[in-house]
């Protein structure tokens, strides 16, 4: 939604999910952190310190919605390594995504800075080793695109602030 605004010209720029199209879009990176496997302690990923792709064949997943960046991302990555990933669920609330991964239903996959918030003794967070799985948020606008000096300085804001 976010890309198809910017290049409808509804909003001059937006913020969203890599990865980006950067032949449709000038994008800036303003924000990236790990992606992260949230898993039950008794499940054997569990032992692990970090998660690679392949590491995901035939595991239960509970993720967000076919649309977003990250799920595309994830879908080509496992393509790669020659299987489709296992859904078991689409989430819209990842509170659903941990919920299945504490009674050991499925793993859920979030942003490290999301999933850090998990206040449950049960759930190991396992970060993703391949970078192409680390959450990143940029600022996008359409190639060209010449701003106003108020929306200059607005996204100049965004760029600079530590988030």
């Amino acid at each position: 939604e976010c890309e198809k605004s910017v290049q409808e010209e509804v909003v001059d720029f937006a913020l969203s999910s890599g990865p980006i199209d950067t032949k449709k879009f000038d994008a800036v990176l303003v924000f990236s952190c790990k992606n992260v496997l949230v898993v039950n302690n008794k499940h054997p990923l569990a032992r692990k310190q970090t998660i690679l792709i392949s590491d995901l064949k035939n595991v239960p997943l509970a993720i967000r919605t076919k649309e977003t960046n990250s799920t595309k991302t994830l879908f080509a990555l496992c393509k790669k390594e020659g299987f489709e990933p296992s859904i078991f669920s689409y989430v819209d609330d990842l509170r659903l995504a941990i919920y299945l991964a504490e009674i050991n239903q499925s793993c859920g996959i979030m942003n490290s800075t999301t999933a850090e918030k998990i206040t449950t003794c049960n759930l190991k967070l396992v970060p993703f080793e391949d970078e192409e799985m680390d959450w990143n948020i940029y600022l996008i606008k359409n190639k060209d695109t010449v701003f106003s000096k108020e929306t200059k300085d607005f996204a100049d804001l965004l760029i600079s602030t530590n988030f």
